[in-house]
């Protein structure tokens, strides 16, 4: 396996705009970047975390790629700001 509990690397966490902390634990197995992303997405949709753009399309505040001309791993925190007046 390239991620386990015993490897110390299968669990991270987010803390959500409400102040909640949301800890997301793999399941020990080998797994690509995709597959983290796909498994971190589908926790997020468990959780209500994640918005719905105009088109219908799931939209996530954290994401992750492989960019192989930069860092080998990529990830994209997106913050959203919403106010009431």
């Amino acid at each position: 396996y390239n991620i386990s509990a015993a490897l110390g690397n299968n669990t991270f966490s987010y803390t959500w705009v409400n102040g909640d902390v949301k800890t997301i634990t793999l399941p020990d197995g080998l797994y690509e970047i995709a597959d983290v992303n796909s498994f971190l997405q589908s926790e997020m949709i468990k959780n209500n975390h994640y918005l719905v753009n105009a088109s219908g399309n799931f939209v996530y505040y954290i994401s992750l790629e492989v960019n192989p001309k930069s860092t080998p791993l990529k990830y994209q925190l997106q913050l959203k700001l919403l106010l009431q007046v």
